[in-house]
């Protein structure tokens, strides 16, 4: 696919990578003009510039004579300072020096963009770095507080596959963000498996910078609930499965103990199967490991709970997610931004959210969804349901029905299994995990929150139980796929 624009280093209709990008982070090493040349991109060197990359000066012959002389008195003084260092019985070479020689020779390769990374990280947690030379960046996709998204290719077992790449703004360093790093957050993302979170393949490192690489979704919910071409509200089948398989998503995330915080419709990602993939889980926490104050990446405003800003973003909970997936409700049933019309700056509105503002409610919300939004977004989040709660709720046959709940027994009185979704929002609900009564109504193993497996990174060659767990949930769901007016004729139900 033509890329519409190229990332910063890339040139020509299909991107192609400029010389000299990769080591300076400038084109042709900042000495020469990238050009196309066929489907080639390749430097054009300014004077006494020469190589692919322009990346060679023209020194006089006496200025090489004399490096080259100082560079091997270097190399001597180290050779003879390890040899001496080698005989004590007390190596003092460093812990640097200590694992390079014990790398294999296979492992130089990946050694020389990820030195510093491959000492920190654990013989498990290195399989999920991937080699910066292995990616290919074409479009960017995307961009947010947290960083830039680029579409990519990566190269992996003769093969490609296309990926997303998210590149973190924040420049990284010290040995103690790296192992708290590759330890504990790369070790969680590794092994949350779910059909409704994005599949993590890897890290990789380059200049300071860390890239999070995932699957490729092409399209995002909102997108989907701001489409001009489609007026009012979501198909009611597209909506119920959207905001279902968020709740889903959302609590397989919190059974591993991972709070999003900074839930909203741009990081809810749409699959080519028409399926949520929930993304940018917990990236807050990798870019501002101490963070402590307002200024930290913590949230978007219009979807903050008001404890993140009374708080400083430190008490981060998963009831601070219940708050954000009730604005994400209201967006997403009235396909608008929150806040939209209230023309206030960020500040300003963290605010007004302290002292009680919420959006208001459309009129043709149903009774029952308005309750469960008010419930999701109360000031007080101890009232606010969690997640499982919240998948019983959307059991409820008249979430989305007009009626109030008296209209609702005046009609149909005693209806059989009849649950008023008041009785599910109860303050004073004990209910903390899926009832086993409840346990028939789930479309199978895959919506369960405990449903995971051992993986090994996809990049790696793929993990034994992926392939069976997508073939389940494509054999098991015929729910539809998207909103039937957003359809192609050809492809709408018949």
């Amino acid at each position: 696919m033509p890329c519409t624009s190229c990332a910063e280093g890339y040139i020509g209709t299909t991107c192609q990578l400029c010389p000299g990008f990769l080591e300076s982070e400038v084109a042709c090493n900042g000495h020469g003009q990238c050009l196309m040349s066929g489907t080639q991109a390749v430097c054009h060197c300014d004077a006494r510039y020469g190589g692919d990359g322009c990346e060679s000066y023209d020194f006089p012959f006496a200025m090489v004579a004399i490096l080259g002389t100082i560079a091997l008195s270097t190399l001597g003084f180290c050779m003879c300072t390890m040899r001496r260092l080698a005989r004590q019985p007390h190596s003092l070479q460093g812990p640097f020096l200590n694992r390079v020689n014990s790398f294999s020779q296979s492992e130089y390769v990946e050694i020389s963009d990820m030195a510093d990374l491959e000492y920190f990280v654990s013989n498990d947690s290195r399989d999920w770095l991937i080699p910066f030379d292995s990616l290919s960046l074409q479009c960017e996709i995307g961009n947010g507080t947290s960083g830039q998204v680029f579409r990519s290719l990566l190269h992996s077992g003769g093969g490609s596959s296309v990926v997303a790449v998210k590149r973190l703004y924040s420049p990284v360093t010290g040995q103690e963000y790296f192992q708290s790093f590759f330890r504990r957050e790369v070790s969680i993302l590794s092994r949350l498996h779910h059909p409704n979170v994005v599949r993590f393949y890897g890290v990789s490192y380059y200049n300071r910078v860390l890239y999070i690489v995932t699957d490729f979704c092409p399209k995002s919910l909102s997108a989907l609930i701001e489409n001009p071409a489609a007026k009012g509200p979501l198909a009611e089948p597209v909506f119920m499965k959207v905001i279902s398989q968020i709740v889903s998503g959302m609590g397989f995330l919190h059974s591993r103990n991972v709070v999003h915080r900074d839930l909203k419709p741009a990081n809810v990602l749409i699959s080519e199967t028409d399926d949520v993939n929930i993304c940018d889980f917990g990236l807050s926490r990798l870019i501002e490991p101490d963070a402590t104050t307002m200024t930290a990446e913590v949230g978007t405003p219009s979807y903050m709970a008001p404890e993140m800003a009374t708080m400083g973003g430190i008490q981060c909970s998963t009831k601070g997610d219940v708050y954000s997936f009730g604005i994400l409700l209201y967006s997403t049933w009235s396909r608008s931004k929150p806040y939209g019309d209230q023309g206030m700056n960020p500040f300003q509105l963290m605010t007004a959210v302290v002292n009680g503002l919420r959006p208001v409610i459309p009129i043709n919300c149903p009774p029952a969804l308005a309750r469960l939004m008010r419930s999701c977004w109360h000031q007080n989040s101890d009232i606010r349901p969690s997640f499982p709660e919240i998948s019983q709720i959307l059991k409820d046959q008249w979430l989305l029905s007009m009626y109030t709940e008296e209209e609702e027994e005046y009609y149909y009185p005693g209806s059989p299994g009849r649950v008023p979704s008041s009785q599910l929002m109860s303050a004073s609900s004990s209910v903390s995990t899926i009832p086993a009564a409840a346990a028939g109504h789930h479309r199978g193993s895959k919506d369960s929150i405990n449903a995971m497996s051992p993986f090994v990174s996809p990049h790696r060659g793929g993990g034994a139980g992926y392939g069976t767990y997508q073939e389940e949930e494509k054999a098991e769901d015929n729910s539809p796929r998207e909103d039937d007016r957003l359809l192609d004729e050809e492809k709408r139900p018949r």
